[in-house]
């Protein structure tokens, strides 16, 4: 028999495999940790290193990490409590020559004649907490203690819920049940270490305060708050999504399992079906439920920073605009490529909106234009922070569908490229308002209520139709990309 013949044969004769081999066959990252208290002078290293910490802290166990958050949180609120509400007793604030006019007001005093002590410094955070919380109750200003209870639960369950929307960004393939898992535990453990970083917004507020008070005395809020704790955010997410890039337990889990054959459309066992035959349930072809015939993302594939920057606008259009995009999307591979690719799209789609905020808001109110590159600031960093955590919630609802966590995650991750196309509406929509005031000067500066009624119903009502049209495009994609990845074997 020739070779040619002989091959024939054997493609002919070629039967699916009982199982499909494993995701991973690689080991975990071997690291050395420190377990318990010892670990407690790493977060200082985590708010800088995140990725080299992250892996040893958040194996160190979880009574490091609830000690590390509990001292993180109340020494963190202890610092702001203490510049902002007694801010003559601020030690920065003393060292400092100060105009007496700049204090006056019943809550404004002269700093005191002596220095604290180095006892009183270290027990003044604790004790402006102490005495924050004492003060006697002001209707429509401090809430009542009940009050107080509920909003710190709530910002609990906010924590918990950002732990588990950053479940499929840390996934490495380990088991990740909602609360027991062991990607669960990783993810809410380091959510634990990165509330230590209110330390360094707390020395940072101390160090902000005296110069604010020495400018304007008794300052109410205002936009600069706003970029402060905006651009603090930002670093703070960049450290928890960096800390949970690297895992370092035991090789269990989704990804390390061989995985059972099954068409792609009915689910039926295919295993060790000829290649060359139809399905017996539903007679879909067996060659069209292989793995290979499923493909990763032109970004996944990119070798280099060219290849990448092409393949990253190649992704995102063909994710948008490609009704069969997700039938052909590999979901059973590493997800650190996707997961760089959603970071890079809620980046790109942050910055167009702020963008186009910071273009189109002076062309609907003039005086807008002074604050507008702070509101951008403001609106970038936090909708980048959103539009991940939205990425990630999506991520879960796919993962409760009984599918693994990694290939719910890359799923997700090509989902975040309408957040991209919402990005490019909003800057067309600002361009266009910007057409309109330099040609027809139909948006200068409002001149009576009309005009203020015009400009705020366009400003306000505008983005949220945006937003609106986004989400429902993105519901009906993303009950497509669950449908044609149900069963995916590649």
């Amino acid at each position: 028999m020739s070779d040619d013949a002989a091959t024939t044969t054997t493609a002919a004769t070629s039967f699916v495999p009982e199982l499909f081999r494993a995701v991973r066959s690689d080991m975990p990252v071997s690291v050395r940790t420190l377990r318990g208290l010892p670990a407690l002078p790493g977060m200082v290293l985590l708010w800088f290193f995140p990725r080299t910490m992250g892996v040893r802290l958040a194996a160190s166990g979880w009574s490091a990490a609830i000690v590390a958050h509990l001292v993180g949180v109340i020494l963190g609120a202890g610092l702001i409590v203490w510049a902002v509400e007694f801010p003559q007793f601020n030690p920065i604030r003393m060292t400092q020559t100060v105009d007496p006019s700049a204090l006056e007001g019943p809550d404004f005093h002269e700093p005191p004649l002596r220095t604290m002590t180095a006892g009183e410094l270290v027990r003044a955070p604790f004790a402006a907490i102490v005495a924050w919380l004492h003060e006697p109750a002001t209707p429509g200003i401090w809430p009542e203690p009940l009050t107080t209870c509920m909003l710190i639960l709530l910002v609990y369950v906010l924590g918990l819920l950002c732990a588990l929307c950053m479940m499929p960004f840390a996934s490495a393939g380990e088991s990740s049940g909602r609360f027991s898992g062991r990607l669960a535990g990783r993810c809410c453990r380091l959510m634990l270490w990165s509330t230590t970083m209110v330390i360094p917004l707390g020395i940072a507020w101390m160090l902000r305060t005296p110069a604010i008070y020495q400018a304007r005395g008794a300052p109410p809020p205002d936009l600069n708050d706003w970029v402060f704790g905006s651009l603090f955010l930002l670093w703070w997410f960049v450290v928890l999504v960096r800390s949970t890039g690297r895992y370092a337990g035991p090789a269990e889990g989704p990804a390390w399992e061989p995985r059972e054959p099954q068409c792609e459309a009915c689910g039926y066992n295919i295993a060790m079906l000829p290649v060359s035959t139809n399905c017996p349930e539903c007679g879909r072809p067996v060659a069209e439920s292989l793995p290979a015939r499923r493909q990763p993302t032109p970004f996944a594939a990119a070798v280099g920073f060219r290849q990448s920057f092409f393949g990253f606008f190649t992704t995102l259009r063909r994710a948008v605009s490609d009704p069969t995009y997700f039938d052909g999307l590999s979901v059973y591979r590493d997800t650190a490529p996707d997961r760089s690719f959603a970071l890079w799209a809620a980046a790109l789609a942050a910055g167009l909106v702020g963008t186009a905020v910071a273009i189109g808001g002076p062309s609907l109110y003039a005086p807008f234009g002074e604050i507008a590159g702070k509101v951008a600031i403001v609106v970038a960093c936090i909708g980048f922070v959103v539009m991940v955590f939205i990425v990630g919630a999506l991520a879960e609802v796919l993962e409760g569908k009984r599918r693994a966590m990694s290939s719910a995650a890359i799923v997700a991750f090509s989902m975040s490229s309408f957040f991209v196309a919402l990005g490019l509406a909003a800057l067309l929509v600002a361009l266009a308002f910007v057409a309109l005031a330099v040609f027809s000067e139909a948006f200068p500066q409002p001149e009576d209520s009309t005009d203020e009624f015009i400009c705020a119903a366009l400003g306000i009502g505008i983005p949220i139709i945006l937003v609106f049209a986004t989400a429902m495009i993105m519901l009906t994609e993303f009950r497509r990309a669950a449908r044609q990845t149900r069963r995916a074997n590649g």
